[in-house]
């Protein structure tokens, strides 16, 4: 990620707090806070969701080997400062009872905005690594990533350089309508082409659904013989040239995510799971929901 943050020379120091710290009121206080916005999203209609549509499709690797191990890892980035945040503690506790569902324990996390009471939080009482660049031992085939609001610019950059298969982030669809097709190929071509494939009716992501095709009436429109020649057509995009290293996605979108009374406000308001498929290993189960 050298695009987002510039690498640190020097190992970075840990955080200059008190050794009792973890005593004080204040750290007490956030403790209890965050143990109340995880029992929030456990019980909620937003968290049984989640389980339902955060599955992992197996790969031909998965099958051909017997030390498959499904997710193993989470790397979590742009997740606000959550001792200065609302939101960002409730991403935290989010990423918390993700990572217990999941029976995950390695967790890396970063941020620059990250003050020296953030780092105990995620060092001394959570035991995740905080790092700018990935573990070396996180493998892209078990890796989860969680960017809860990260911008256009940082998930482009984590897709080129990180090669990620599975995010959990802003949903890509939703965040790039404002681009025309051309304007975005030419700001973000790898976004521009997962974008693509997601809509693509060839793989359809699972919420493109029809519930009911009789109450559906086709309308021919009427003939218009006179050409406008100011009308304006989508130029085709030559994707052919990209250097991807996948070439499916699918972009699942959560419906109990942004309500008007949950404690959690717009945390997740545009939260989205993301699945891209390898070129040289395809999904054997195009539904990942079954």
């Amino acid at each position: 990620m050298s695009e987002y943050i510039e690498p640190k020379e020097k190992p970075r120091k840990l955080p200059n707090l008190p050794d009792d710290f973890s005593k004080s009121q204040e750290f007490c206080q956030l403790i209890d806070k965050l143990d109340r916005f995880r029992s929030n999203i456990a019980s909620s209609e937003f968290f049984a969701e989640s389980k339902r549509i955060i599955q992992f499709p197996k790969t031909v690797e998965d099958t051909e080997s017997d030390n498959s191990k499904g997710i193993t890892t989470i790397r979590c980035l742009a997740l606000g400062s959550p001792t200065e945040s609302r939101n960002a503690l409730y991403q935290l506790a989010y990423l918390m009872e993700l990572a217990a569902y999941l029976l995950i324990d390695q967790v890396s996390i970063y941020d620059p905005v990250f003050n020296e009471k953030d780092v105990y939080l995620f060092e001394k009482h959570l035991s995740y690594v905080v790092e700018a660049e990935k573990p070396t031992n996180f493998k892209d085939t078990e890796t989860l990533y969680f960017l809860p609001h990260a911008p256009l610019e940082l998930t482009d950059i984590l897709i080129k350089e990180e090669k990620p298969l599975f995010l959990l982030s802003n949903d890509v669809v939703s965040h790039t309508d404002r681009y025309t097709k051309q304007k975005l190929f030419e700001t973000f071509p790898v976004i521009s082409y997962l974008v693509s494939l997601s809509q693509s009716p060839k793989y359809p992501g699972s919420n493109d659904k029809v519930e009911d095709e009789e109450e559906f009436v086709v309308v021919q429109p009427k003939k218009n013989n006179r050409k406008n020649k100011n009308l304006f057509h989508e130029p085709v995009i030559d994707y052919s040239k990209l250097d991807c290293y996948f070439d499916q996605a699918q972009v699942m979108k959560f419906t109990s995510n942004f309500r008007k009374n949950d404690d959690w406000g717009n945390s997740f308001s545009d939260l989205a799971f993301h699945v891209l498929h390898q070129k040289s290993l395809k999904s054997l189960h195009p539904d990942i929901h079954n």
